[in-house]
């Protein structure tokens, strides 16, 4: 079995080497595409134009939250899908008290009293900023409170991702603050016992709230608990079209005044009106390009770029390996065209960022 990053198999689609290279153990292979909501339109067209150009490969694609255009588009360019059924004993439990915490507007109130009180409590934020600004008011209240987040070397970020899932996962003692970005609807298995979120587009709002109430079973329902979801000071990095399908969603689910189960998260889901993907590009460009041929990306271009500390430059010089564990993710800015580079990677000047291994990075301007 291969476990990696769907970069490396689209990358054959996309005729960039890493797949190419790649090739003799991807074209042997079966595929689980995990996660399959969460790819953008130039990643969602990689994975049909892969499927398209293996007609006999098995693929398996897993979303817990497809949306209905992306489905017809499936059925359009591949053909009909067999549906693998959900465990319905475990869809219908009322898992959810969803509602805006309209009374508290930034919901720091009820979570400081959650908290000291024993909970566990899971906190997430639309952007990096704003995930920061949580946790400097956790701990300015002395609440005991975890970051997690892009912004952090890969070494702390590991070190971040441990802290929260393993608190979580002990017995309970005392209550705890997770403070997290959009990183939390993919890569956390934790069960909180409240969950407090900015409004965001539908998809990843259904994500989030798997993090809640986790642990039931049919034979252990449990009881509901619940969600505040915020308002967000601004739409970035959605668009004001996103937020308010989502802000419809979820007043729909609100309006029926009672507990909510998966269930019931999809059918509202599946009620909106979904529009149908637009065009993608679902050439496989090693073959249907020939000759002319070129590489190609297989997802849309990020705004972060891998930046070493100061402190770091050294080791990474000396280990080129160094430089996985110790790269940053930072928002490009013009600054950086002055920069100086170790193998490849930018070094930031000592007094361009702030960096702590709890909080994560930040400019220091």
């Amino acid at each position: 079995m291969v476990t990696c990053t769907i970069d490396t198999v689209l990358a054959l689609a996309r005729n960039n080497r890493r797949g190419l290279y790649s090739s003799p153990a991807i074209l042997a292979g079966g595929f689980v595409f995990d996660e399959l909501h969460a790819y953008d339109d130039t990643m969602f067209a990689a994975a049909v134009a892969l499927i398209r150009a293996l007609p006999g490969a098995p693929f398996l694609l897993m979303s817990a939250s497809l949306p209905a255009g992306r489905k017809a588009f499936l059925r359009q360019h591949i053909g009909e899908l067999a549906e693998v059924p959900p465990p319905v004993e475990l869809e219908v439990i009322p898992r959810y008290r969803l509602g805006w915490d309209s009374a508290m507007p930034d919901g720091f109130v009820e979570v400081s009293a959650q908290v000291r009180a024993g909970a566990r409590v899971l906190w997430v934020c639309n952007t990096v900023a704003r995930a920061q600004a949580v946790f400097d008011r956790a701990v300015a209240a002395e609440l005991p409170v975890v970051a997690y987040h892009s912004r952090f070397r890969y070494l702390d970020r590991v070190a971040r991702h441990r802290d929260v899932v393993g608190q979580f996962a002990a017995p309970p003692a005392s209550g705890l603050l997770a403070v997290t970005a959009q990183v939390a609807e993919m890569s956390l298995d934790l069960d909180a016992d409240l969950l407090v979120t900015e409004l965001a587009p539908i998809p990843a709002l259904i994500q989030r709230l798997g993090r809640l109430n986790r642990r039931v079973t049919a034979e252990n329902p449990g009881l509901s608990r619940r969600a505040l979801v915020l308002e967000p000071e601004s739409e970035k990095p959605y668009t004001q079209d996103q937020l308010e399908e989502s802000r419809v969603w979820t007043n729909q689910l609100i309006a029926q005044g009672r507990p909510l189960s998966q269930r019931d998260l999809a059918d509202a889901f599946g009620q909106l009106a979904q529009q149908s993907a637009v065009y993608l590009d679902l050439r496989c460009e090693c073959l249907d390009s020939g000759w002319c041929a070129t590489p190609c990306m297989v997802r849309e271009p990020s705004y972060s770029v891998t930046v070493l500390l100061a402190d770091d430059a050294g080791p990474c010089q000396e280990d080129g390996t160094e430089i996985v564990r110790r790269g940053l993710p930072m928002p490009y800015h013009n600054r950086m065209e002055r920069w100086a580079t170790v193998r490849g990677a930018l070094v930031a000047p000592p007094d361009a960022i702030r960096y702590d291994s709890q909080r994560g990075a930040a400019w220091a301007d």
